[in-house]
């Protein structure tokens, strides 16, 4: 669990918000029951506020994970590339 950190380059979070470097954040509370923690955030040029975060996002994928990842990641490009010419017609 991270109780403070400074962003070094810019992050987009799972949902989508874009946080530019030298965004702070700071643990606020733990949210136990949704395996989530609500972080304050302040932002340079942006302002402030709050952020629900869930606690898998700083998990580090096993090997087998990261196995099933890149079959998965292949499957699509496969995929996209076969059906790629039906959608032209």
């Amino acid at each position: 669990m991270i109780c403070r950190a400074t962003l070094k380059a810019d992050w987009r979070s799972p949902r989508g918000r874009l946080y530019p470097t030298k965004t702070v954040f700071i643990l606020n509370k733990r949210l136990k029951d949704i395996d989530s923690t609500i972080y304050d955030f302040s932002s340079p040029g942006i302002g402030r506020g709050i952020v629900v975060l869930s606690n898998t996002i700083f998990k580090q994928l096993t090997k087998e994970e990261k196995h099933i990842q890149a079959i998965r990641k292949k499957e699509r490009e496969e995929h996209i590339r076969k059906t790629k010419d039906l959608l032209l017609r």
